[in-house]
């Protein structure tokens, strides 16, 4: 063999050498790039968990979630006792005419608590514990909990009238009609 055949072989295996280092770090490039995708989508969770799925009154996650006639959401337990004192939201101070159970949200909240860490799973499980006895005390006292709830309460705006009727009217914003269910 000549030298130039010696000098190809020799630069031909060190291009292919080459482009497996170049394959490999592909391999490697991509893969950080689904972990870096993975704690984008964790952090983005925790966001979401820490800024939109929290009771502003307890700041903890929603447990049995509340939503009122205003659109903002609580913990039960929270709204149960903040209406002991106000009958207007937290929020917004509109008056609370109704309130549903948003089992969504509480299944939503659920789903994201899977994927983070195990020291905030067990934090949930101790509020619910603590929020379950506080339930089954409350029961005992005879003072209402989420579950005597009816989907939807609503009053009448219209003190004179002791029907649920719909007025001639019709529904206003400054004479609103609510039906209980």
């Amino acid at each position: 063999m000549s030298q130039q055949q010696e000098l190809a072989a020799a630069l031909s295996r060190q291009r292919k050498e080459l482009e497996d280092i170049i394959r490999a770090k592909d391999r490697e490039l991509e893969e950080s790039k689904g972990k870096v995708q993975m704690e984008e989508t964790a952090a983005q969770f925790t966001d979401v968990l820490e800024n939109e799925l929290q009771c502003s009154i307890c700041s903890e996650h929603f447990i049995e979630a509340v939503t009122l006639n205003c659109s903002h959401s609580f913990c039960c337990h929270c709204i149960l006792e903040w209406r002991k004192r106000k009958e207007e939201c937290p929020i917004c101070r509109q008056t609370i005419r109704s309130q549903t159970r948003s089992v969504v949200l509480d299944n939503c909240i659920e789903r994201m608590l899977e994927s983070l860490s195990e020291t905030v799973r067990d934090r949930r499980q101790q509020l619910l514990k603590e929020r379950k006895a506080l339930k089954s005390t409350l029961s005992e006292s005879g003072s209402s909990s989420c579950d005597d709830l009816s989907s939807i309460q609503s009053v009448s705006t219209d003190s004179s009238s002791d029907t649920e009727e719909p007025s001639e009217e019709g529904d206003t914003e400054e004479n609103p009609v609510y039906y209980i269910i």
